[in-house]
């Protein structure tokens, strides 16, 4: 698999022009270890309250007071959280508290909120006495949920790559231009189900870490990527004027993959005048 990623990188060249000489040294460097860009995903909206439960170790602050530090808390926790008259109650009061950040102390810790699970922080808000809850998570264990519960049938490895790569330009974009202060994404639009719904040994997560930091570009500006909403199909909530669509099919994705196109053609072809770069 390691020398499939290299010969993948290998076969983008001409697509990109130019990859940075500074990323070969990065990419063979135990000591490059890029910052993984992250995505907020509102996953309860203005519900009386929830059933949350953090199953280990986790930290409590306060986001609105430059995120002041409440507590640590060494023991896991099941209790119904609601809004109350003076703040926030989970199990426990928290006088003077309107917004809550639980931050697990572990990565790989899942959190269960209105019975689904996800990895990540958990930011919960009051709001005129109802509570909303989003999940901040890491941009590809967001792309792994969402892509493993839209793509259950059998792709061609390239095709597979050119899919992932384009799902990760498109929720850069709103990771990036986020529709309001609090989140980029809305769960019930974008069908993200949390860490349940990745199957990891599906197709498309093997692509997604195959992939991993290529975005498509409108600008081939060395400085930086500018990624846009990329879509396959117009997705639910998204006008045409908000997304550029690709100029080929999925199905015709798929047969130029048969063909021997690699990724990096197939999304030429796809999303021209573009460019495929790495993520900082």
């Amino acid at each position: 698999m390691f020398a499939k990623v290299l010969m993948f990188i290998a076969a983008l060249m001409p697509f990109t022009g130019n990859l940075e000489a500074a990323f070969w040294d990065g990419f063979f460097s135990s000591d490059v270890k890029p910052v993984p860009k992250t995505i907020k995903v509102l996953i309860v909206h203005d519900k009386p309250g929830v059933v949350l439960e953090v199953k280990g170790k986790y930290a409590l602050y306060d986001p609105n007071k430059n995120k002041k530090h409440i507590s640590t808390r060494f023991l896991g926790k099941r209790k119904f959280i609601q809004a109350v008259s003076d703040g926030i109650r989970w199990g426990e009061e928290f006088p003077g508290v309107y917004q809550l950040l639980i931050i697990p102390d572990e990565k790989t810790m899942t959190t269960v909120v209105d019975g689904h699970d996800y990895q990540g922080n958990l930011y919960i808000y009051d709001i005129g006495g109802n509570i909303s809850i989003v999940n901040e998570l890491e941009l590809d264990d967001y792309l792994n949920s969402v892509l493993s519960a839209n793509y259950k049938a059998p792709l061609t490895e390239e095709a597979a790559a050119a899919i992932a790569i384009a799902a990760r330009t498109n929720a850069l974009y709103f990771a990036e231009n986020p529709n309001n202060t609090f989140w980029s994404l809305d769960a019930k639009v974008v069908g993200y189900q949390g860490y349940s719904a990745i199957e990891p040994t599906s197709q498309i997560v093997q692509a997604v870490e195959a992939t991993k930091q290529m975005v498509m570009s409108q600008s081939k500006n060395k400085e930086g990527t500018m990624p846009f909403p990329a879509e396959w199909i117009l997705s639910a909530g998204q006008s045409q004027s908000e997304a550029r669509l690709a100029l080929i099919s999925l199905q015709e994705a798929e047969n130029l993959s048969q063909k021997g196109n690699h990724a990096a053609e197939i999304l030429k072809k796809a999303f021209p005048g573009t460019s495929i770069q790495l993520t900082d």
